[in-house]
């Protein structure tokens, strides 16, 4: 697949993808997954509009090495992030 910058114009018009993560927040805590606890109205309406996930795992409970794997593809030993320091 070639590099973005190497696309034509137009070219990804197709593909809306906005990747939101949030530090330390359980699901069960947020409006659109059923809790009435707290309000979450701009989440609740992002998902409504878009896909949410009812089950998901990480490779790692800490967080930068979390996100560098979602951004990666990769395991925290193939990419190298292995804590949040």
């Amino acid at each position: 697949m070639p590099a973005a910058i190497d696309l034509p114009p137009g070219a990804g018009a197709g593909f809306n993808v906005v990747l939101i993560t949030l530090d330390t927040l359980r699901s069960d805590h947020v409006g659109c997954y059923g809790y009435r606890g707290v309000k979450t109205p701009a989440l609740d309406a992002l998902a409504a509009s878009g896909v949410r996930f009812a089950d998901a795992v990480t490779p790692v409970p800490t967080t930068l090495p979390a996100h560098a794997s979602i951004l990666t593809g990769e395991y925290p030993p193939r990419h190298g992030v292995r804590n949040n320091g």
